[in-house]
Formats: C-alpha cells, structure tokens, sequence
C-alpha cells in the first residue's frame, strides 16, 4: 500500500502542471518516493543520504524534475552494476548562487566518456544517443532558465564512483514572483 501511494505521487508529481518551478522541498519529496520505489525493486541494496547547510535552500525555486533523472542516472549507471551503492545529494546555498552535488560511489567512468560528456554539457549539444541524454535535457533546461553560467558539470573516477554539480542561482519568494512577470510578459509580446 505504501509503495502505490508513492508511485501515485511519483507520477502525479511527474505529469503535474504546477509551472516550470517548484520548491526544492518539492524536489526532495519527490526524490524520496523515487528512491523508495527503487529501495523496493532492488531490496534495499541502494542508500539514500540527503544534506544541506541551511533549512532556507529548502524554499528555493528551481525547474521541475531536475535531481530525479540524476539520481535516475546514478542508480542505472554506476549503482546497478555493482549491486549496492548510496547516492548522496547535497546542497549548498552561497549568497546568491545554490550548488547542488549528485555522488555515487558505483562504477565511474572512464577518462574518454567523462570528456565526452563535460564537452557535450559545455556546448550544450543534444545529440541523440543514449549516453549522458538526462544530464544534457537538465543542462540545457537550466541554461535556458537561467544563461550559460550555470549548468551541469561532471567528475568521476572509474571504479570509484561519479559526481554531477549543478549550479543555480538562488531563487527565492520574489525572485520567483519576477520569473513569473517577465514569463507572462513574453506571452503577451
């Protein structure tokens, strides 16, 4: 039972037309019901370690299901194969700027493919495989709200596990209120 009531709120938060924006809270209430449902399938072989400085960067806004296909990746990419892992997200907010850090301690990635990827991510490119497709719609979705200072970068070592850094600025109450303006303003040009 408890398992339908989180996968009910998965996808009801997944399809929701609640606007581009939501409390990182929100973000984090969703990432538990994911990582609850994946806790199940894998019987608990995956951990989930969630920390930050401060309660406010709790009430920051940032762009709907941005740490969910993170950890997604995390979990299909460096914990599966080994069999066990823990994920650890953390959040730091600096004045005006919020860094969030994604870490797994799975597989890794070779030196090529981690070049590959951070190359994709700096130029933005959507090319149309498989590999990195979730770091790169995030990125780009990031860029797009915010302009290219801000976005995704990525370290890892192979056999030892792999860290993706997002970078946002910080959006609190009013800075949200002035998103919302100017995205109604450019609707009505």
């Amino acid at each position: 039972a408890d398992m339908i009531e989180r996968l009910a709120r998965f996808f009801r938060y997944s399809i929701s037309s609640r606007g581009d924006f939501v409390t990182l809270q929100d973000e984090v209430n969703n990432l538990r019901d994911y990582f609850a449902i994946q806790e199940f399938r894998f019987g608990n072989r995956f951990k989930l370690n969630i920390d930050y400085n401060d309660e406010a960067v709790l009430r920051s806004y940032l762009p709907n299901m941005m740490l969910q296909p993170l950890v997604e990746n995390a979990i299909y990419h460096g914990l599966e194969p080994v069999g066990h892992g823990s994920v650890n997200i953390r959040f730091l907010l600096s004045g005006e700027a919020l860094a969030i850090w994604v870490t797994d301690d799975g597989v890794g990635m070779s030196e090529d493919l981690l070049r590959k990827l951070n190359q994709r991510l700096k130029s933005n490119s959507r090319q149309q495989n498989s590999n990195g497709m979730a770091l790169t719609n995030v990125n780009s979705r990031i860029r797009l709200h915010f302009g290219d200072a801000y976005g995704l970068r990525i370290s890892s070592l192979e056999h030892v596990g792999t860290e993706v850094e997002l970078r946002l600025p910080y959006v609190d109450d009013l800075a949200y209120s002035r998103l919302r303006l100017e995205k109604l303003q450019g609707a009505e040009r």
